[in-house]
This record gives structure tokens, sequence and C-alpha cells, in this order.
């Protein structure tokens, strides 16, 4: 939730933690001015006015963004961050906004080009996985190879299957995301 531990209300016998009222985000956020924030299922995102991206949460799948998930945690505990912390992958690059499913994140920078993380199980990053376009009658699927790598990916990876094609607008669901795209009339 982006406060101290110490200030949530914990209830051992359901292994439950609780905020009861609003509470101010700090940490790395105390002196940003936030212009946008993005819930996922257990994880949040937060773009300052100059276009840096903050997040915190459980990173199980690397949704965070800073490299945090189940493969590369040594410890074996949970991956969970438990106050915002600056997306250092996302610094050479203006972000204008935001998007969180239940466990990924997309970013859209003002060039157009998008960004994500997290889990692509489904290929909602389109990255690293077969990407699927649909032609504008709408009556058959064309899939376009790419390479099969991980499912998932911890830091931000810039979604190739663009190339060319500014994006516009963007929405994400629970493992599912979506792109409006400027294609070129010929």
């Amino acid at each position: 939730m982006g406060v101290p531990y110490e200030q949530l209300i914990h209830r051992e016998q359901e292994n439950h933690v609780y905020l009861m009222t609003p509470t101010r985000v700090r940490g790395a956020l105390e002196y940003e001015v936030i212009v946008q924030v993005a819930g996922g299922d257990a994880h949040s995102l937060a773009l300052s006015i100059n276009g840096q991206v903050f997040s915190w949460g459980y990173s199980y799948y690397g949704q965070l963004g800073l490299g945090i998930s189940s493969e590369n945690n040594d410890e074996g505990g949970p991956c969970q961050v438990s106050e915002p912390v600056l997306v250092k992958k996302l610094l050479n690059v203006n972000i204008t906004e935001v998007f969180a499913g239940a466990t990924f994140s997309l970013f859209l920078s003002d060039r157009k080009e998008l960004y994500g993380c997290g889990l692509n199980e489904s290929n909602q990053l389109g990255i690293e996985r077969n990407v699927t376009k649909i032609n504008s009658q709408l009556d058959r699927f064309n899939t376009a190879s790419a390479t099969r790598g991980s499912n998932e990916s911890a830091f931000p990876k810039k979604m190739d299957c663009f190339t060319s094609m500014p994006v516009l607008q963007v929405a994400s669901g629970e493992a599912h995301s979506l792109a409006v795209i400027l294609k070129e009339i010929l």
C-alpha cells in the first residue's frame, strides 16, 4: 500500500494486513508531483510530472519493473516492495501514462512507444511470444512470429510489435492488453 508496515493493522488469524483510513503515500513520493496512478492485483504505479515511474507492492512476476521476481528471489520469501521505488530502467524514457493489469505493467512514452513488464503468460506484454493481430475485417487472425522466451519480464521492455506504428491509446485488463495504433494510410 506504499506506507510503512507499522502503520498497517495486522490480523494474524487471517494472515492479512489492513489500512482502515486514507493515508498519504510518502517515501520516494514525498516531494514528487504525481499526475497519474494505476493499480493492479497487488501492485501500484505512480507517474510523476517529469515522466518518472515509481512502483511498489507485490512483484512475484516482475510487474514492478525493478528486476525483482520469483525467478531471481534468492531469499525464497515474498517478492514485496513496501514503499514506492523509482523504476530506474525507465529513466532514459519520458513516460506519459502508466497502466496496471493484474500481474503486469505497461508504460507509454512521449514517443508513443509502449514498454511492459511482469507476467506474459497470455502474451499481454506483446514481447518474446507470438503476437496476434486482428485485421480490419475482424474475420481472421494472423500470427506474426516472435522469439519465444520466458513468460515474464522483471524489467520494462519495449514492445517491438509496434515498430513504426505509434501507440495512441492503451488499456489493460486482468490478463490482456489493448493498444490503438496509428497506421499509415496507403
